[in-house]
């Protein structure tokens, strides 16, 4: 009979871990009001919660002010590679919100006035509003847009900046900072 217990506790287990998705890392990042560096720009990120899910990256955005400036993402894919591999942008002043992915070499072609983007096409790239006041947009990246010469990564990195459509005026976590390594495996 012991046997008979230890056998289905076994298969028990087994179904378990196949049955279980695989854990998603979640960072989030508050952010101080009125940091957002000054000049023409007011738009001032106070929060960022990142979710490495199962089938997309999930970013969640809130402003304490909205003024409409384009919302960045970058994205970065590749240990010792200090740049993004890839940038999001959308205009969430705009609905439908028409969000694009650009694939990019490092933080110069990000910040380039100018520079020629690779435009990724993304079938699922979605960005919503979820809240208007506080305004608060979640921006959803479909991992396997984000696969560079093979699989969708198991790690990533993320800075989200608002402001102008080059430079940014406010940065979480920082400009050209980025949040802890997120692994989804």
């Amino acid at each position: 009979m012991t046997k008979m217990r230890a056998a289905a506790a076994a298969l028990v287990a087994a179904l378990v871990t196949t049955i279980v998705p695989a854990a998603a890392e979640t960072w989030t990042k508050s952010d101080p009001l009125d940091d957002g560096g000054g000049g023409t720009y007011s738009s001032d990120l106070v929060r960022i919660k990142v979710n490495h899910a199962q089938r997309k990256v999930y970013v969640r955005v809130r402003y304490d002010e909205f003024v409409g400036e384009v919302l960045k993402g970058h994205l970065d894919l590749r240990r010792g590679d200090e740049g993004p591999e890839f940038n999001w942008q959308v205009a969430p002043q705009f609905a439908p919100y028409t969000t694009n992915l650009y694939r990019v070499d490092g933080w110069g072609s990000v910040l380039s006035p100018g520079t020629s983007w690779d435009l990724h096409p993304c079938q699922g790239l979605r960005t919503r509003q979820v809240s208007e006041q506080p305004p608060v947009f979640v921006t959803g990246i479909p991992r396997r847009c984000l696969r560079i010469g093979g699989s969708p990564p198991s790690r990533i990195r993320v800075s989200v900046a608002a402001g102008d459509a080059v430079g940014g005026s406010d940065w979480v976590p920082g400009r050209h900072t980025w949040s802890p390594w997120l692994a989804h495996d």
